[in-house]
Parts: C-alpha cells; structure tokens; sequence
C-alpha cells in the first residue's frame, strides 16, 4: 500500500468511527474527531462553529438515528489534509428533516462534519 492509499483508508476509518458516534450520541468522540476552527455548514447553509454543532446534538437538535455515508473519492492534499466528498443519507429527529446530502469535509487533519445534514 502506497502512502496515499494509507491516507485514504484512515480517512475512511475515521468517517466511520464519527458516524458510528454520531448515531450512538457519542459526543465526546464525535468532539475529538473535529478540528477546533471547524465550519459545519449545513445543505441548508447554516453554519455551525464546533462548540455550536456539538451543543445542538447534545440538545437533542439534532438526533441521528441511522446514517449510511458512501464516499465517492477522498483527495489526498498533503501528510495531514485531506477532502472527503461523499453523501450523507440519515435518519435525524429533532429540529431537521430527514434525507440525504452531498458532503465534502474540509481540509483538516481529522474528519470534518458533512455539508448537511
């Protein structure tokens, strides 16, 4: 396996485990998956900083219940950046609707929040 292909699967690996969380409420790992200056932005184009993001799922704003998360590609930028463009299809109550988004996660070291959700 070449470097990048590496990246590629921890990539995906980290997706998984922030869904994963997501779903079972996890916040504390959904937390330690984010970067401090994420951008959460929403297909409805809210913006949520980090801190705001995880205080609405802890809420209960937002309560994920099934998330299915296909990945289309996932660009490699460099040893600690890396674009996740993917899909997001959930089943969410609270004070969202239920559906399914495109993602791209922003450039970051870890793994970022879909584009909606």
């Amino acid at each position: 396996m070449t470097v990048t292909e590496d990246i590629v699967a921890q990539i995906h690996q980290l997706e998984d485990q922030r869904f994963d969380a997501a779903v079972k409420g996890d916040l504390d790992t959904v937390g330690s998956l984010f970067d401090a200056e994420l951008a959460y932005t929403h297909s409805n184009g809210v913006v949520d900083t980090r801190e705001a993001y995880l205080q609405k799922c802890a809420d209960g704003y937002y309560v994920y219940h099934r998330v299915d998360h296909p990945i289309d590609r996932v660009i490699v930028l460099g040893e600690d950046t890396a674009v996740v463009v993917g899909q997001m299809n959930a089943d969410i109550t609270g004070n969202v609707w239920s559906g399914s988004s495109r993602t791209t996660s922003p450039p970051s070291g870890r793994a970022a929040p879909p584009a909606g959700s």
